[in-house]
């Protein structure tokens, strides 16, 4: 059996070089990379085009110092213009990334991260204002980055959408048992500084007045995703070309999930996983959209059993 699983995996490292040529071809060494990095104090971003041939549009990476001397991504957004800007809810020293896309639909390496010079934003150039409670006005409910009112990518991929559930506050949720620090789908801590409930749902005020917004946020040692409005996002969350699952109390996911009657696995860093893998000694299929095959046959005829796992 193992020199079976020997050679099943040897068989998909193969299978994946030849299927998926389109995606190494799409990085192109040889074009130039965004040139004259610049962020200024205010948020706004700048850079020059790296190369002579003409970019149809620039996605730009904004990362903020924490914990001494970790530059961990914040906000992330795409351009046509060679300019941007970045509207931050919390004080910090920040930096930026660029890449070109091209109009033969390649594109260019990330810029170095050390290409361009740390910037400081303080509280008067913060969206948290005076106030510190995040701004209701104009506010749309969203599924989350990336995706549509209806849980539609709004950048069409391989994997279709997967329906989003959020804010199903005091209902049960398939495959999360129901416990005392579960609260009934709401976070444990509410307070003046800590757990907030407003208007649209639940927001987190450090005690500066500031609030997380568009990012990953780690509190009491659990990740949660929070809204460019700083809400607490529950559902998927379309995340850096990621599907990720917050649960109903806002933390991340990780393992197997039952939602909606089919099974994902998202692994130690909430990332839903697709196609073959190894979970605890078993080998296991999960199609496009993460669902775990079961009772059925992978697209290459391997056969598996009713909980998933490969039989022939």
């Amino acid at each position: 059996m193992k020199k079976y699983i020997r050679g099943i995996l040897a068989g998909m490292a193969c299978a994946m070089l030849w299927s998926f040529p389109a995606l190494a071809d799409k990085l192109d060494s040889g074009k130039g990379v965004p040139t004259n990095l610049e962020l200024d104090s205010s948020g706004e971003a700048s850079w020059d085009n790296g190369d002579s041939e003409p970019v149809r549009k620039y996605d730009v990476k904004l990362y903020r110092l924490t914990n001494g001397d970790d530059w961990r991504q914040y906000k992330s957004r795409s351009t046509e213009d060679d300019s941007c800007e970045f509207t931050v809810s919390r004080t910090g020293y920040y930096k930026i990334q660029v890449r070109a896309h091209f109009y033969d639909d390649t594109y260019s390496e990330w810029s170095s991260l050390d290409a361009c010079g740390e910037t400081f934003i303080d509280e008067d150039d913060t969206s948290s204002g005076s106030s510190g409670v995040p701004d209701d006005w104009g506010w749309v409910y969203s599924p989350g980055p990336g995706y549509d009112q209806n849980g539609v990518p709004i950048t069409p991929g391989t994997a279709k959408p997967i329906p989003n559930y959020s804010q199903n506050y005091g209902t049960s949720y398939p495959g999360y048992p129901n416990s005392n620090n579960y609260n009934q789908g709401q976070p444990a801590q509410t307070s003046n500084t800590g757990w907030v409930q407003g208007t649209h749902g639940w927001w987190y005020k450090y005690a500066n007045g500031s609030y997380p917004a568009n990012c990953w946020e780690r509190i009491n040692d659990k990740w949660y995703f929070f809204d460019m409005n700083g809400y607490m996002q529950t559902g998927w969350v379309w995340w850096n070309n990621n599907w990720y699952l917050c649960l109903p109390d806002g933390q991340m996911a990780t393992g197997w999930r039952n939602v909606n009657e089919k099974w994902y696995y998202l692994n130690e860093s909430g990332v839903m996983l697709t196609g073959y893998q190894m979970i605890d000694g078993k080998m296991y299929y999960l199609d496009a959209t993460g669902a775990r095959v079961q009772n059925g046959y992978s697209p290459d005829g391997h056969r598996f059993d009713e909980n998933g796992v490969m039989v022939a």
